[in-house]
C-alpha cells in the first residue's frame, strides 16, 4: 500500500462548488469505462477512499482507505463476488507498505471468520512462522 499516482484519463467533481474536488474518477486502462473514484470524504483536499471497479462492470469490487489522513492507504477492502459486502480486508498498520493483518469473511456473511497477522511484514503469516499458539 502506497500513495497513488493518477495516471490514465480523469475528470473532477467539485459538487458542493467549493474549489475543492470531491471526487476524481479514472479511466485507468483507456477502455472508456471508468475504472476508478477518488474520494475526498471531509472536503480537506486529501484523498481519503479510492473505489475501484476492477472488471468494468459498475459494481465496486476494491476500496483503498486512508484511515488516519496522511495520504497513504492503510486499509484496502474486497468485494470478490461483488454481494456488497467486504469478503476479504488487509491492514497495514504501522504504514510501512506490508500488510500486517488480513481478515477473511468465509462464509459470506458480512463479519470477518478469519484473521492472519503478518506482524514483521515478511509475507509469512506468524501463526506458521511460529506454529500454533498454546497456553
Amino acid at each position: 500500500m502506497s500513495e497513488f499516482e493518477i495516471e490514465g484519463d480523469f475528470f473532477s467533481v467539485d459538487e458542493d462548488v467549493d474549489g475543492t474536488d470531491d471526487a476524481i474518477v479514472m479511466d485507468m486502462d483507456g477502455d472508456g469505462l471508468y475504472d476508478a473514484t477518488a474520494l475526498d470524504l471531509d472536503d480537506n483536499g486529501t484523498i481519503d477512499e479510492i473505489d475501484f471497479d476492477s472488471d468494468g462492470d459498475g459494481i465496486v469490487d476494491t476500496v483503498l482507505l486512508d484511515t488516519d489522513g496522511d495520504g497513504h492507504g492503510e486499509t484496502v477492502l474486497y468485494d470478490d463476488n461483488e454481494d456488497g459486502y467486504v469478503d476479504a480486508e488487509e491492514v497495514d498498520f504501522d504504514r510501512d507498505a506490508d500488510v500486517d493483518a488480513t481478515i477473511v469473511d468465509v462464509d459470506y456473511d458480512g463479519y470477518g471468520d478469519v484473521a492472519a497477522a503478518d506482524v514483521d511484514g515478511d509475507g509469512i503469516v506468524d501463526v506458521v512462522e511460529e506454529g500454533p499458539f498454546t497456553f
